[in-house]
């Protein structure tokens, strides 16, 4: 079981190796808003949460170059 989510914090899966950020969680709610490296968004239960092996990482290198330059591309003016 995996300690209780915290917005802005990278994770990795430890099953999977996918990398991830929380995004929103709410615990009344029950549900955790994600978005992984590749800038995709999700969402998780928190019971699917407690179940994953997961360890907090660092933020991908490349972060924010990907991330400016989706906002470049999509966003014209």
């Amino acid at each position: 079981m995996a300690d209780e989510p915290i917005v802005g914090i990278w994770y990795e899966d430890m099953e999977t190796g996918r990398i991830f950020q929380v995004l929103d969680y709410t615990a009344s709610d029950d549900v955790i808003d994600i978005q992984y490296d590749d800038s995709s968004i999700d969402e998780i239960s928190l019971d699917e949460w407690d179940e994953m092996e997961l360890e907090t990482t660092d933020e991908p290198e490349n972060w924010n170059d990907m991330m400016h330059e989706d906002f470049d591309s999509e966003d014209e003016y």
